[in-house]
């Protein structure tokens, strides 16, 4: 996140992201490896044609094995994959960690101002397990811990939890580059993320993502049986999209509201964030731009003009359980610190603390927060 999309977050969050905060998330999520070949070409035209942008090379989620993908070894991140490995670490700290799977939590236990235990249920067993910690971090995602703070109860004195449940709009199309053109490949792909060196927050305040052969960063394709089927259906063609991604603030009309027990859905409201409609003419002509430089040609049945993204179709739903500076009790539902106001040892780390929903992917941000927040509890037990 840029400093014009961090404008509405705590000032020591602001801080420390800038000043260690993201480098320590890079750190531990980016493996260095060196750009193919094609990437580095096309950065290089990105660069030259639209001088007005920096261009960065875009992390993926899937690396292939086959070095003209992507030069690391394969692999999907798996927080669960993460923590279960962590257990079977011989290291001693790693060793303290216990992973209950199966287990669905249904309520946070409190008594005035403290978190007495976390109950959950035992899938397997057909019974409740109530879990005592001195520290609890309610983590289950932008929908399911506000849910579980409506669920539990949890204290609510300005009327937010639940509130503000958004998701960055996007403007995007697909389209395909054919055999033949130069800037074809059929076995390497290229993602890049481009910014205007004068965004701000009512200028060019998009991120523009660039993918060219989109198809070989899914992690599905990583089964060859698949992609050769996939290749198969889909001919010669790379696949290519462009997306723009916009910085939204919170949009209080939206919601996640929950009545019943514990397994019933949560019912979220959600309606379209305005933050993309003033640029819709710009962020226009750049995709015609881009289409035409890399000699790109429309879908069969899908064409190429620009189209909003579906309402959480980006999966980057913010801002339930809003972070302020805790000044005041009614300004946010939990602190600068990620504490949930009214309780002594109840933290959030999960998107739904976020006080905006950035143009930028914000899954970096939120591993920043979590090194931030870790910082913090060590102090504390």
């Amino acid at each position: 996140m840029t400093w014009w999309e961090l404008d509405a977050w705590p000032q020591p969050v602001r801080w420390d992201l800038e000043n260690s905060g993201y480098q320590r998330a890079e750190d531990l999520m980016y493996w260095p490896a060196p750009p193919t070949l094609y990437q580095q070409q096309v950065k290089n035209k990105l660069t030259t044609r639209w001088a007005a942008h920096d261009h960065y090379d875009a992390p993926m989620a899937v690396r292939q094995v086959n070095p003209a993908f992507g030069n690391i070894s394969a692999g999907l991140f798996s927080t669960a994959d993460l923590l279960t490995e962590g257990r079977l670490s011989p290291d001693p700290a790693a060793g303290k960690l216990t992973v209950n799977l199966n287990h669905a939590v249904v309520k946070i236990e409190t008594a005035g101002h403290t978190v007495t235990g976390v109950t959950a249920q035992d899938l397997l067993a057909g019974k409740a397990r109530t879990y005592k910690a001195k520290q609890v971090v309610l983590a289950a995602g932008t929908v399911e811990s506000a849910k579980l703070a409506k669920l539990s109860a949890l204290k609510d004195p300005a009327g937010l939890v639940g509130t503000g449940f958004t998701d960055h709009p996007v403007l995007f199309t697909h389209f395909a580059i054919p055999a033949g053109q130069p800037w074809h490949r059929f076995d390497s792909c290229s993602k890049t993320m481009s910014r205007h060196k004068q965004a701000s927050a009512t200028a060019h305040s998009y991120n523009i993502l660039l993918e060219l052969g989109a198809d070989l960063n899914h992690g599905r394709y990583l089964d060859p049986e698949t992609l050769a089927a996939h290749r198969r259906l889909k001919g010669e063609a790379m696949f290519c999209e462009v997306v723009f991604l916009f910085n939204a603030p919170l949009m209080n009309g939206n919601r996640v509201d929950h009545a019943g027990p514990s397994f019933v859905k949560a019912k979220t409201t959600m309606a379209k964030s305005p933050a993309a409609d003033a640029f819709w003419n710009e962020a226009n002509d750049l995709k015609n731009e881009i289409i035409a430089e890399f000699g790109g040609i429309a879908i069969a049945n899908e064409g190429i003009s620009l189209k909003p993204g579906g309402l959480g179709g980006v999966a980057h739903e913010v801002g339930t359980l809003r972070m302020g500076d805790g000044a005041t009790a009614n300004s946010s539902v939990v602190d600068a610190n990620l504490q949930y106001i009214g309780y002594d040892n109840l933290h959030v780390c999960d998107l739904s603390v976020f006080p905006t929903s950035p143009a930028a992917n914000p899954t970096l941000t939120l591993a920043a927060l979590a090194f931030r927040l870790a910082d913090r509890l060590k102090g504390l037990i």
